[in-house]
């Protein structure tokens, strides 16, 4: 396949919604249903980026990840808030020059606290929800200081209004040549999971011995940290994660603190019957998890 973008065009979903800065309270249904599947070129996608659009992977119907069709793009956020988040430092990375398509500041970013966010564009669109979310979490894991907190497919990045409404240029960066090549992610993704392999077998090791990964912390100082977080400026998977994160690291203890930061007049409550079945299908939701959650909406 060629890594060129001449005449190339990337399926992704538009919404028709845009703001000039993040918005604080939001009516989720009209943003989920807002997203219109379409097929642009490089700068159609930068301009919709530039004016406040936000965008995300192609849905059949409302945003939701059991919806999810295909995308052509990957994004990830640096949220540092250091010189790592800075348009300077994010053309010289290596995956950034050898296939990075768009840099833009986000719409948080601060001069003295850069934020920014690198898009991926590929030559063909991932299909499945598994590939999608594993893709995701390789590419991620070449970036110091990136936090997948969230690798849910129906996950939709906010554009940069404040960009447009300031007719500011120098906050998107873009090329008309790279594309990222499905193959070279696919190879990308089993160096990913040769580590993760390599690394389970040296836990495995060490288990008995091996410190916790994540800081320790008593409920009263997380629900500190949540208390920062409006809960519905979470997606619905987001939330759900932390809610079961709660429950494995507190157990019951923790439901009546999570019901009053989950629950808002006039919207769907967090009932003791959705907390009792939280834990019981899949794997466990870990704190860890939470705090990644957290630090990705700046708590």
């Amino acid at each position: 396949m060629t890594d060129s973008m001449e005449n190339s065009m990337f399926d992704i979903a538009i919404s028709t919604m845009s703001f000039v800065v993040k918005p604080k309270d939001i009516n989720w249904e009209n943003l989920n249903t807002s997203f219109v599947n379409r097929n642009v070129d490089p700068m159609e996608l930068c301009n919709a980026i530039y004016h406040g659009h936000p965008i995300c992977a192609w849905m059949n119907g409302r945003r939701h990840s059991d919806n999810f069709v295909r995308s052509s793009f990957i994004g990830v956020d640096m949220d540092t808030g250091d010189y790592k988040s800075s348009m300077d430092a994010l053309v010289e990375h290596p995956m950034v020059k050898q296939f990075g398509a768009i840099i833009y500041n986000t719409p948080s970013h601060q001069s003295h606290a850069p934020k920014s966010r690198v898009l991926f564009l590929l030559d063909e669109p991932i299909k499945t929800v598994d590939g999608y979310r594993l893709a995701i979490e390789s590419v991620y894991g070449m970036f110091s200081g990136a936090d997948p907190a969230c690798v849910d497919p129906s996950r939709f990045f906010y554009g940069n209004g404040k960009l447009g409404a300031n007719a500011n240029t120098d906050g998107i960066w873009f090329s008309e040549k790279i594309l990222l090549p499905l193959n070279n992610l696919r190879f990308i993704t089993r160096q990913y999971l040769q580590k993760l392999a390599d690394g389970e077998k040296s836990q495995q090791t060490n288990r008995e011995v091996s410190p916790r990964t994540f800081e320790k912390q008593s409920l009263e100082e997380v629900f500190d940290r949540l208390d920062k977080v409006d809960s519905y400026s979470l997606d619905y998977r987001e939330w759900q994660k932390v809610c079961s994160g709660l429950k494995t690291e507190f157990g019951d203890a923790a439901f009546s603190h999570a019901k009053m930061w989950s629950d808002k007049p006039g919207k769907d409550p967090l009932t003791r019957k959705y907390w009792e079945s939280l834990g019981k299908s899949g794997s466990p939701v870990t704190i860890a998890t939470v705090f990644m959650i957290l630090r990705e909406h700046g708590a």
